[in-house]
């Protein structure tokens, strides 16, 4: 916890690049142990798959993959996700050979109770601009969106703007966007709503989670 409110202070909303086109995404699922004494998937020994994409936005497709496997070291603990997770993304990311210009994680950003999601503890870490989009709101308060796309809600946590309910698809639930690196809220929610095309989640964080769930072992998972 320490270790996160330290990283917490590191985060700038300053660093956006001018122009976006490639957008990292990345996503982790756990895999299931084919072994005669398998380990519960998600515990500390099982192992997780990752998948980091580049996803070119002029051209809506992807330009590149990247897939690592890891043990898990870390056990599971609420708020403390990404100790868990960022050592089998960062795997993945860091086999890339083409560079995104800012990355897009299924998770949160500054919009966390010590103000360090998954997002802001890899963009520290990779020194690169990053956006949070999870599917729940982890802390703060914000009102239900229009019905809409493109309608959003401001979340403010302890009197601060940390990120968007954000409906990414008419009558779809909201995705809640929060900055994760070197960005701004305005400039986190504006991306991530760019990125999505008839889902609720963008392509580059949606694509990467397809891809992790054909790819866990065994098969039939």
């Amino acid at each position: 916890m320490n270790r996160q409110r330290r990283m917490a202070i590191c985060f700038t909303d300053r660093g956006w690049p001018s122009s976006v086109r490639f957008v990292g995404g990345a996503d982790l699922a756990f895999e299931k142990s084919p072994s005669p004494r398998p380990r519960r998937a998600g515990t500390v020994g099982s192992r997780a798959i990752a998948v980091a994409l580049v996803w070119d936005r002029k051209t809506r497709s992807c330009v590149e993959v990247a897939v690592a496997r890891r043990r898990i070291r870390f056990p599971y603990v609420p708020g403390l996700l990404s100790f868990r997770e960022a050592p089998v993304l960062l795997a993945a990311m860091r086999k890339l050979k083409t560079a995104a210009d800012v990355w897009m994680f299924d998770g949160h950003g500054i919009s966390h109770p010590r103000g360090c999601g998954l997002a802001t503890h890899l963009g520290i870490l990779r020194d690169v601009g990053t956006v949070g989009a999870a599917k729940s709101l982890l802390c703060g308060r914000c009102a239900q969106p229009a019905r809409r796309r493109g309608s959003r809600a401001r979340i403010i946590h302890n009197g601060r703007l940390v990120g968007y309910a954000l409906r990414t698809r008419a009558g779809a639930e909201p995705i809640y966007v929060s900055p994760g690196f070197r960005c701004h809220p305005r400039q986190a929610v504006d991306l991530v709503l760019s990125c999505s095309y008839g889902h609720r989640l963008p392509e580059p964080t949606r694509l990467a989670d397809a891809m992790c769930a054909r790819l866990r072992t065994p098969k039939s998972q």
